[in-house]
């Protein structure tokens, strides 16, 4: 099956976790409709705000004005408590959820990320056709992920970090945040060649999404010893 082919179609897993507390996650409730990723991406991410119900409305009043069919709320709250740091979620057994708090990303999370992508950025960026290309999976893909507090990622120590890298900024670019998985900015890293990319945790490579352009479709990774 063609990769673009796989970009369009987002499978909607089962709500397994739902928000315990009445206290906000850090940087608020916010909802990505996925959907909207690759047409619309202005649009595609909702909030923040304090509440699931003014959040839903919202949600829901984006997808009917593009034909979508309606999230519901436990939709909703379970990809919240998949990027909400522990103490704010259970699971379907009523259990807390004692994943690391991973999935919501700090500046700081992203700047330290960012400045270790730096470290091996040595033969220059990809073709701009490649930047576009990967820049499209991860707009479509779930790991893609707001900074917490930082709307626009327009800190000044982020930015410093970034520049050795986004030589040549992209229209493209405002679809990125940071990726979950290596707490880097994905604006960097989109313009890294493969064999720049430090290597993967065992733990890391296994959550990379089969979409991923580090994996699909085959590359010079599928040959390199370090993953």
């Amino acid at each position: 099956m063609p990769i673009a082919a796989k970009l369009t179609s987002v499978p909607v897993k089962a709500a397994v976790l739902h928000l315990s507390s009445r206290e906000v996650p850090p940087g608020g409730l916010t909802y990505k409709i996925l959907a909207l990723a690759e047409r619309a991406p202005q649009i595609a991410w909702v909030g923040p705000f304090n509440s699931v119900y003014d959040l839903k409305n919202e949600v829901n009043k984006r997808e009917r004005a593009n034909g979508l069919s309606l999230s519901t709320e436990a939709e909703i709250e379970d990809q919240i408590c998949h990027r909400a740091p522990p103490g704010y979620c259970r699971d379907e057994l009523q259990q807390p959820t004692m994943r690391p708090g991973s999935l919501s990303l700090s500046l700081h999370d992203v700047l330290s990320g960012t400045r270790a992508l730096a470290n091996w950025f040595r033969h220059g960026s990809v073709e701009e056709a490649e930047i576009i290309r990967r820049t499209r999976i991860c707009n479509a893909c779930p790991e893609n992920r707001l900074i917490s507090g930082c709307q626009g990622c327009a800190a000044a120590p982020l930015h410093a970090a970034m520049n050795a890298i986004v030589v040549k900024p992209l229209p493209s670019d405002a679809v990125l945040h940071a990726c979950t998985i290596c707490k880097c900015s994905l604006k960097a890293k989109v313009r890294f060649h493969l064999e720049d990319l430090p290597a993967l945790t065992p733990e890391q490579h296994a959550l990379l999404p089969e979409a991923c352009w580090m994996i699909a479709p085959a590359s010079p990774r599928d040959t390199d010893p370090r993953v």
